[in-house]
């Protein structure tokens, strides 16, 4: 049973530094990086982890993010991705697929001064947010 854990916590451990490595190239792939910037989060749920950088890519700024520790939900639920411009008026980027593990991996073009944030909503949310944030991050 203690050689399980020990094989489990490995295996996720891999598989966290596999996404954050895939995500971080494929970034690279879609052009030049100029420059990059890690981005500390504001506000973070209990047991969420996060990882944030933000790059420019081809002119483009982008915040790059993967987010582990998230709860499971329920088919009619997902976790959004809002980004809430100088106006203050949230804009979705769309709900993120979670994988078995419940984490996600996202790429979202932005503006500096932005802030990025993660609710968990009904499926069927695409206006602005309706439930306590899951995590903030300011660009």
């Amino acid at each position: 049973n203690g050689l399980n854990s020990f094989v489990l916590s490995s295996s996720i451990g891999a598989l966290a530094a596999a996404v954050i490595g895939l995500t971080a190239w494929n970034v690279t792939l879609q052009g030049d990086r100029n420059d990059t910037t890690a981005l500390t989060p504001v506000q973070v749920a209990p047991n969420v982890t996060v990882q944030a950088q933000l790059a420019t890519v081809n002119g483009r700024l982008v915040a790059v993010m993967n987010v582990a520790g998230l709860a499971a939900l329920d088919p009619a639920q997902g976790y959004e991705v809002w980004v809430v411009p100088a106006s203050g008026v949230p804009e979705s980027r769309g709900f993120m697929a979670l994988s078995a593990a419940n984490r996600f991996s996202a790429t979202v073009d932005v503006s500096a001064g932005e802030t990025i944030a993660v609710t968990r909503e009904a499926r069927t949310n695409t206006t602005a947010p309706t439930t306590d944030k899951v995590l903030v991050i300011t660009t």
